[in-house]
């Protein structure tokens, strides 16, 4: 497993994030890992820990189920800071069409 950090992962994640993330939702919805095939579950999974360790969004890691799951609510206020500084960084990312 590759463990290095990918902002352009991270940038797609908290993008993903956006799109699909309410207030007024209370239940964190489950993130599939399988989502970017080119990218092993395992670093997409530690990808997410490392957006919940920086406090970039709301949810929890349950690493009880075989494999680990991932459980996202919505980004914080340093969530969406965090995803404009990404996306200025990275201007050409090809996500950006269809957002």
């Amino acid at each position: 497993m590759d463990a290095k950090r990918n902002e352009e992962l991270l940038l797609s994640l908290l993008e993903n994030i956006e799109a699909q993330s309410s207030i007024f939702k209370d239940k964190a919805v489950e993130r599939d890992l399988n989502d970017y095939l080119d990218i092993e579950p395992d670093v997409v999974l530690l990808h997410y820990v490392l957006l919940l360790e920086a406090e970039f969004v709301h949810g929890h890691l349950d690493p009880k189920e075989k494999p680990a799951k991932v459980y996202v609510s919505r980004m914080t206020w340093k969530g969406y800071e965090y995803l404009e500084e990404l996306r200025r960084k990275y201007p050409e990312f090809p996500e950006r069409a269809e957002h």
